[in-house]
């Protein structure tokens, strides 16, 4: 069973990810307000996952907030 609730992590971050890729690929063309919102939009949504690890997720927040 670890290997499907990695795959079932995988597909919840893995969009995650790609907003905050885009967020930083965006520079310019969003608002500070937005690409703000965002974040806490995938904040929020990490922060709701039980099984994934604080370190993990604050490793996250890290980076996209850098």
């Amino acid at each position: 069973m670890p290997l499907k609730t990695d795959l079932e992590l995988a597909a919840i971050t893995l969009p995650l990810d790609v907003v905050l890729e885009t967020i930083g690929a965006a520079k310019g063309k969003l608002t500070p307000e937005t690409a703000a919102l965002l974040k806490v939009e995938v904040s929020y949504v990490l922060a709701s996952l039980t099984r994934l690890e604080n370190e993990v997720v604050n490793a996250i927040f890290r980076d996209a907030f850098e």
